[in-house]
Order: structure tokens, then C-alpha cells, then sequence
């Protein structure tokens, strides 16, 4: 299953791109960070979840999807079922990083079926460095 099935067949030209988890470095390993809410009634489609992580001291860092009907509470990790690889469209899960250097990792979530808001959960166990991440996808036609 290609990309193009998640609805990114024209994406350059009517995507859009906002952060979950700012860019910043964390120095107290034990805060998990949590995102700010997206707005899916925005996107078309699916979306993709793109996480950074560098600069990592010690221990590892997870990521957690979350979904919520109103996007300021009750927030809920969403199924395993609905984050999928972009290239190959089977169910898939942030591999989480460690000391082992910079990762960049990409899934697809779909949004038929999660609630109205999304975030990213941040949890550096034991871990300091420099954490974004980014959600990205097609504008809904007005």
C-alpha cells in the first residue's frame, strides 16, 4: 500500500504543518511533556506524525499518541490500529529512542474513528536532550 491511499495525493499544494511538541531541550528527565492539541476537523484524511529526538545524555524516550473529544481533557492513547507506516500501510509503533544518537520517525495516523483532537505525549525516562514533533496533512476543502 502506497502513501498515496492515506489521501496525500496532492499534498504539497493544500497541506498544512503545526507543531504538537515544540521544539525544545529537556534537562529534567523525569517531566513528561505533553503536546498541545491538533485539530483534526482541519485535515482530510490521514495525518503524519513526524518525531524528532537528539542529543540524548542517558536513558530513552518514548512517544505517546493521544486522542480527546475536546482537546483540553480526558486524552486517551489511541489504538494500535490507527497508527500505521506511511510506506507500507500496516499497523506500526514509535520505536522510542536512546543514547544510540538522533532519530526521525514518521507513521501515519488515521483519523477515521479518533476523536476530534490529537496530541503527542513526550515521556524522556531517564533522559535529557532536544525533542519536537510535528503534524503534517492534507487542509480539508472549505
Amino acid at each position: 500500500m502506497a502513501i498515496s491511499m492515506y489521501g496525500f495525493h496532492n499534498f504539497a499544494s493544500s497541506s498544512q504543518v503545526e507543531f504538537t511538541v515544540v521544539p525544545q531541550s529537556v534537562t529534567t528527565s523525569s517531566t513528561d511533556i505533553n503536546g498541545v492539541a491538533v485539530d483534526l476537523a482541519a485535515y482530510q484524511g490521514a495525518v503524519l506524525i513526524t518525531v524528532y529526538a537528539s542529543d540524548l545524555s542517558a536513558g530513552t524516550a518514548a512517544w505517546l499518541v493521544e486522542e480527546s473529544a475536546t482537546g483540553s481533557g480526558n486524552w486517551s492513547t489511541v489504538t494500535a490500529a490507527e497508527l500505521v507506516n506511511p510506506s507500507t500501510g500496516e499497523a506500526d509503533t514509535f520505536t522510542g529512542a536512546s543514547t544510540s544518537g538522533a532519530v526521525e520517525e514518521t507513521l501515519a495516523l488515521k483519523t477515521e474513528g479518533t476523536e476530534r483532537y490529537i496530541r503527542v505525549t513526550v515521556d524522556p525516562t531517564g533522559a535529557t536532550g532536544s525533542f519536537a514533533v510535528v503534524v503534517s496533512g492534507q487542509l480539508r476543502y472549505a
